[in-house]
């Protein structure tokens, strides 16, 4: 019986399923000979990747991405209960090695680095926690992307690194939209604080490197959802400008970083492009609108929201990311819940004010 393209990917993740590199025959000496280490000028394939935070939203998609066009890759990060179940999918694949550990750890960090030719650095703790624990975020955000930079500086053979940032670096704005990589960065809260510093830092190396700003980001699988977070959202204005961004677009973006020399040493903007850039009202319908929920301006604050349109032609250009359109993530949010909707429903204007007055 033929796999379903599902099932491909369960076996993909357990091992029994090896993709090949595209222009090349499975099984060859030579395939292998050609995934070589990153060299100036010349866009080659690293054998080993290191992914931090491998198991959150994006890293699981990145992951996945990697292990598709036959990357070798240390998945590094924290162990707890959503993690774990998420790393079993992966035990058995002969090209994950699952490093469960602390960013915070330098000598741990500093290890791993030196195993690999490129890094992909996820890791972090977002908004609004980095603004209810700030100390943590700092050392997390910061001091855990000091330690990377570090083993990298003490290498010989120095990798890639691929640094993960968001178009909240831009601050709240009042000016006329696109956002470009001409503008400065605004600190506007400990999180863009962190995320400057870091970018700071990551431009400041000596040896390959890649920023890649995220726009906003969000799919179906809703986790680490909690009421934090929904007061964060119903805190902003309907009306903010909001470039959303598919997570699988984001993790293609990486992956095509990894061997596009183009690409190196710049920032990029990674956003969906026109076809995304959306308000914030258009997102909580998006979502909630999946349960038969419906939101209107009424229900949300004032606050201006950092997740402006931007001008994301000339990363397109070099890293051809933008394959779903925000009309393509409704679809696929309502499609996921169209099982329980029927039974949410009719409920949806008590559901409704139950979540206005816990917000």
């Amino acid at each position: 019986m033929e796999a379903t393209p599902h099932g491909r990917d369960c076996e993909r993740r357990r091992g029994l399923v090896r993709p090949t590199p595209a222009g090349c025959a499975s099984g060859h000496d030579s395939d292998f000979r050609a995934l070589v280490v990153l060299a100036k000028g010349r866009n080659v394939k690293p054998r080993k990747v290191l992914l931090t935070g491998a198991f959150g939203n994006l890293g699981s998609l990145v992951l996945e991405a990697l292990l598709q066009r036959d990357y070798s890759v240390i998945a590094f990060d924290v162990r707890n209960k959503t993690n774990a179940r998420i790393a079993r999918d992966y035990e058995k694949n002969p090209n994950v090695e699952i490093q469960w550990g602390d960013i915070r750890d330098s000598t741990q960090v500093r290890k791993l680095v030196n195993q690999v030719e490129a890094i992909i650095h996820l890791a972090a703790i977002i908004v609004p926690y980095s603004e209810i624990h700030p100390d943590l975020a700092y050392d997390v955000n910061v001091r855990g992307t000091e330690h990377i930079i570090h083993a990298i500086q003490e290498m010989a053979r120095k990798p890639l690194l691929a640094y993960c940032s968001s178009f909240a670096v831009f601050g709240p704005q009042n000016q006329p939209p696109p956002r470009t990589l001409s503008e400065k960065p605004i600190a506007s809260d400990h999180y863009t604080r962190h995320k400057i510093a870091c970018e700071e830092m990551v431009q400041g190396l000596q040896s390959p490197w890649a920023i890649l700003r995220l726009g906003g980001m969000v799919d179906s699988r809703m986790r680490h959802r909690g009421l934090d977070q929904m007061k964060y959202a119903f805190a902003m204005a309907a009306d903010n400008r909001f470039e959303y961004i598919h997570p699988r677009d984001a993790a293609t973006a990486f992956v095509n970083c990894l061997t596009q020399s183009d690409a190196h040493n710049k920032i990029h903007l990674i956003g969906g492009g026109s076809d995304c850039q959306v308000k914030h009202i258009n997102v909580l319908n998006a979502t909630l609108g999946a349960f038969g929920i419906t939101l209107t301006d009424a229900d949300f604050g004032d606050k201006p929201l950092y997740a402006d349109w931007a001008d994301t032609a000339e990363s397109q250009r070099l890293l051809q990311f933008q394959h779903h359109s925000f009309e393509d993530f409704k679809r696929e949010n309502f499609e996921a819940f169209k099982g329980i909707r029927p039974w949410i429903k009719p409920a949806a204007a008590v559901i409704k004010r139950v979540i206005l007055r816990l917000v």
